[in-house]
């Protein structure tokens, strides 16, 4: 048995830096953009560093009813190396 193993690297494709929540922000219409970050900018959150988890929490809540957008083209290279 052979074994076999890929790697992708996930980012916000505009910076090419990050991790999965970049990647998913990336892919958010430009007012949910404006709108967390306006959130985040003027919210007493104690750990704004560690605002790839927060980015992710403030989408969940503020767009409970809207999935990820997995139409979006920065989703294309992951859908393409799992579809493989």
């Amino acid at each position: 048995m052979s074994s076999v193993s890929d790697v992708i690297i996930i980012r916000d494709y505009k910076t090419n830096s990050g991790y999965l929540e970049s990647l998913i922000f990336s892919t958010l219409s430009e007012e949910q953009k404006a709108c967390i970050t306006h959130f985040l900018d003027c919210s007493n959150f104690m750990s704004k560093e560690n605002h790839k988890s927060i980015i992710n929490q403030i989408y969940k809540m503020g767009y409970p009813n809207e999935p990820y957008n997995y139409e979006h083209p920065n989703f294309n290279e992951l859908k393409d190396k799992l579809q493989k």
